[in-house]
């Protein structure tokens, strides 16, 4: 019985740590992908906001909470959040209030959880 009991803690253990890399690995794959967009994000930064001098994208991350990828960029007196996947908006902060970049980031820090 012992034997039993232990051979079925093994497998679940080895089963457990699989799963585990394979999430992992399904992760760093969608990091790469979002970073191969950024030429794109920066057209798309172009064509929204009609924006024709230097574009600066800050960050580029995988969203494992929303399944999308998020750039952050900052220009003129604003620093946005845009979901790239979904072509949307999604919020933005004036650099000039303080209490707002810290909510931003808030937010920012929530959707980069893993």
């Amino acid at each position: 019985m012992k034997k039993i009991i232990l051979s079925f803690l093994l497998i679940l253990t080895v089963s457990f740590l699989s799963w585990c890399s394979s999430n992992k690995d399904e992760l760093f794959e969608k990091k790469q992908e979002c970073m191969e967009y950024k030429d794109e994000m920066a057209k798309q930064i172009i064509e929204l906001w009609k924006l024709h001098w230097a574009i600066n994208i800050d960050e580029i991350f995988y969203s494992k909470k929303d399944n999308t990828c998020y750039y952050t960029s900052y220009w003129t007196n604003w620093y946005i959040l845009f979901d790239y996947l979904g072509n949307k908006f999604s919020d933005s902060a004036s650099i000039t209030n303080l209490d707002d970049i810290k909510r931003l980031k808030e937010k920012i820090k929530e959707l980069k959880w893993e």
